[in-house]
């Protein structure tokens, strides 16, 4: 019973924490910095964000960063200017990052995005 109760205050924690890193993913906040704020180690943290997200804290800020730089981009900010808006240190960091992430070029993913242009056609 008390187990149970703990384990649901930490998912209030890490539910705050995720709405924190959703709403502000340039901001450079560290796996530290969330674990002092919300009372826990870094290890209940990490172990509790992995367990409530499906993914480990550094791969989740890295999609928030990478979702925040697509909606920049696809609002027509320039790609360095959405790179650097959504925290990365430049577009080719973006773009790594990106390639890493989705297996593709974000160039690709752009040409996905604009009319008439198919997924085989970019992916061949």
């Amino acid at each position: 019973y008390i187990e149970e109760d703990s384990r649901s205050f930490a998912d209030l924690r890490i539910a705050e924490a995720v709405a924190m890193l959703d709403a502000e993913p340039a901001e450079p906040i560290s796996l530290s910095d969330l674990s002092m704020r919300f009372r826990m180690s870094e290890s209940a943290f990490r172990r509790q964000f992995k367990t409530v997200t499906g993914v480990n804290f550094r791969r989740y800020r890295l999609w928030a960063k990478l979702k925040l730089a697509a909606e920049l981009v696809h609002a027509n900010h320039t790609f360095t200017d959405a790179a650097h808006e959504a925290g990365f240190s430049s577009s080719a960091h973006l773009s790594f990052a990106y390639r890493s992430m989705c297996g593709v070029a974000p160039s690709a993913m752009l040409a996905i995005m604009k009319d008439g242009v198919r997924r085989s056609d970019v992916l061949e």
